[in-house]
């Protein structure tokens, strides 16, 4: 029975992961990215009914949005003010919200510690490495559009994105590849047994920023949309002191995940750690449940900006 459980778990932390999500934070000024926006929206609830769980935090976040956005008009007029830290605390607010929605960050956190082992440590590095690499790209294409002399809109960073991300996609599909046949390889060497539990191959911890790094390279469109609404403003500025911030947010959701994905892990492999031929087949499961969702993520979000650009 515990055993269900603890499963039960598992594939509860995985069902709300979708392989994207957008963030937004503003209307956009303009009809162009209003446009764009509403089009996202439409073409999302057409083909996925929501969760009532993503209704409430979608609620959350226009509630989030709407107070962010009556501080940062007071901003404008008084930059000194206590107002900037309170804009600052429901940026970080509403990054954790945000990052409960569907998106593939979580999956990927979800993904590689149901397939390694891991402490607190590890997952407040993996969720957190994560986010800020996210938010990171977000801040520096969008800058990049400033260096450019290009117009800044939501539209047109859908566009420059978009390259981005497949490279990023490409990537993951190596490393899922990569983990998958390292993962194949232990299973066929069978040295995995529970007094080796606390093995770690130097490969696979290696993997470990390389595939936090690239899942992160996807620009983050609830920081661009941030950005742009600063700029629209005339205080660029705030939106660039809000971006760490809310990579705080995001990753303290993220690594809760991890750190939830370790404690049901860890309970399987314990609960079967009586039989070693059990608990070598409830690791081999998880392994290989951790590695093929990383591989099947990187082909699907890989397939799926391919149709979404013809």
């Amino acid at each position: 029975m515990k055993f269900l459980c603890v499963v039960a778990v598992i594939i509860g932390l995985l069902l709300p992961v979708s392989v994207a999500a957008n963030n937004p934070f503003t209307t956009p000024s303009s009809g162009t990215d209003r446009a764009a926006v509403d089009r996202t929206v439409t073409q999302s609830s057409d083909n996925v009914t929501p969760h009532p769980l993503y209704l409430l935090i979608s609620s959350l976040q226009r509630d989030l949005r709407r107070q962010m956005t009556d501080l940062a008009a007071e901003i404008r007029e008084n930059p000194a003010g206590t107002t900037t830290i309170k804009f600052l605390l429901l940026v970080a607010v509403f990054g954790a919200v945000h990052a409960l929605g569907p998106g593939h960050g979580k999956a990927f956190v979800c993904a590689w510690f149901l397939a390694h082992k891991g402490g607190i440590r590890k997952a407040l590095m993996f969720g957190h490495l994560i986010t800020f690499m996210h938010v990171l790209s977000a801040t520096l294409l969008v800058l990049l559009m400033l260096w450019l002399g290009r117009q800044l809109s939501f539209a047109g960073f859908q566009q420059w994105e978009g390259g981005i991300q497949q490279f990023s996609f490409m990537l993951i599909i190596l490393i899922g590849a990569f983990l998958l046949l390292r993962t194949l390889y232990d299973i066929a060497k069978g040295w995995r047994t529970p007094d080796t539990a606390n093995q770690e191959s130097s490969p696979a911890s290696g993997s470990f920023s390389a595939l936090a790094l690239t899942a992160g390279m996807i620009p983050c469109p609830g920081a661009a949309l941030i950005l742009l609404f600063s700029s629209s403003l005339g205080i660029f500025w705030l939106g660039l002191v809000a971006m760490p911030v809310l990579a705080l947010g995001m990753g303290a959701t993220n690594s809760m995940v991890g750190i939830a994905t370790i404690g049901s892990r860890n309970a399987i492999l314990k609960l079967t750690c009586g039989s070693p031929i059990i608990w070598r087949y409830a690791w081999q499961l998880l392994a290989l449940c951790g590695s093929s969702i990383v591989l099947l993520l990187g082909i699907v979000l890989y397939t799926g900006g391919l149709s979404a650009a013809f």
